[in-house]
């Protein structure tokens, strides 16, 4: 029984970790790919680079896609780049014939979706942040952790405290109604007492 009970309180404390985890990383505007690092700056054969890596606000950004083939690392040209940060509109360029798309960059949070929809050709689309880690994303990201951490271990131990009362209440119940059978009591009087202890 005790077993169970810390079983269920786990699995309770999981949830509710992994619940509060993903809804404040969606609130506090950190994108999923970069949290849970499903989004690369590689995929397979294609991989994008920036140049600079990390750029002051106003520089010049350049954006390579390539296709490394069997022999030697392909060009992609016309490969559409759209570059998007919180409270700007989208821009969207595309590659010329080196492969590379510019653009000024505009400060921390930014994120450049390279995609590739050339016909006949799989399609790909990679993500990339400017800076690989931005300050805000990082923060916001140690909050919605701690919190969910915090979130879970008070739904684990609150879930345990109500099985043992709820357990105790039981095992009262049938105490006293194991210890009424040795007495003279009517069988309606000790189905009443059990009924409202349990």
């Amino acid at each position: 029984m005790r077993k169970r009970n810390i079983g269920y309180s786990f699995l309770c404390g999981t949830l509710v970790f992994v619940a509060v985890l993903v809804l404040l990383i969606q609130a506090l505007g950190v994108p999923f790919w970069w949290a849970f690092g499903i989004g690369n700056t590689q995929d397979g054969q294609w991989w994008v680079s920036v140049t600079p890596e990390n750029p002051k606000v106003g520089e010049n950004v350049t954006v390579q896609v390539v296709f490394n083939g069997n022999y030697a690392a392909i060009i992609v040209v016309n490969a559409t780049v759209t570059i998007t940060r919180s409270g700007m509109q989208p821009l969207t360029i595309y590659t010329n014939e080196s492969g590379e798309a510019s653009f000024v960059y505009p400060g921390d949070g930014t994120v450049i979706r390279a995609s590739n929809n050339a016909t006949g050709q799989a399609s790909h689309s990679l993500y990339v942040a400017i800076p690989k880690a931005p300050p805000t994303w990082v923060r916001n990201c140690l909050i919605a952790i701690s919190s969910a951490i915090a979130s879970g271990l008070f739904a684990g131990i609150a879930t345990l405290v109500l099985q043992k009362k709820s357990w105790t209440k039981r095992s009262l119940a049938h105490n006293l109604v194991a210890k009424s059978n040795s007495l003279l009591i009517p069988a309606s009087l000790k189905q009443s007492v059990s009924n409202i202890l349990i």
